[in-house]
């Protein structure tokens, strides 16, 4: 089994995607955490084009977060500029059934998503990367 990962940042050694990596095993949530901390690591302190010299800019909306005594929440601001740089994990992935409305934020769900998203209406995608997320400890998605 292979990993395949996306490394968007400034460096020209993960340009594109990254195949044929053997996977950690056992496959966990845990494991690839370790790795994707690991592949981090090795990118910004041993690739001079990779040290960061400021995180990106925030997109206008991700999902907060916080830390484990909150629920997540929609964070959303005006444009990019409005929170400032941030570091922040990118989930880019098959929304699925276009029917399916789960975790997504609608008019009638927006004010709601802000004050917290219920994990249970969310797809198992959505929690696996929110648990990544937290592992990498990141605060953003």
């Amino acid at each position: 089994m292979l990993i395949q990962a996306r490394y968007t940042g400034e460096c020209s050694l993960f340009e594109g995607f990254i195949d044929a990596i053997p996977a950690p095993v056992p496959l966990t949530i845990e494991s690839v955490s370790a790795k994707m901390k690991e592949w981090i690591r090795v990118c910004e302190q041993e690739h001079e084009e990779c040290k960061p010299s400021s995180p990106a800019l925030m997109p206008t909306r991700v999902i907060d977060l916080g830390d484990h005594t909150t629920a997540p929440r929609l964070a959303v601001w005006a444009d990019e500029t409005s929170q400032g740089p941030a570091p922040y994990v990118a989930l880019s992935h098959r929304w699925g059934d276009p029917g399916s409305k789960n975790g997504v934020s609608t008019v009638a769900t927006l004010e709601q998503h802000r004050k917290g998203i219920a994990l249970n209406a969310l797809p198992r995608t959505f929690l696996n990367a929110m648990t990544v997320t937290r592992q990498l400890v990141m605060q953003y998605l």
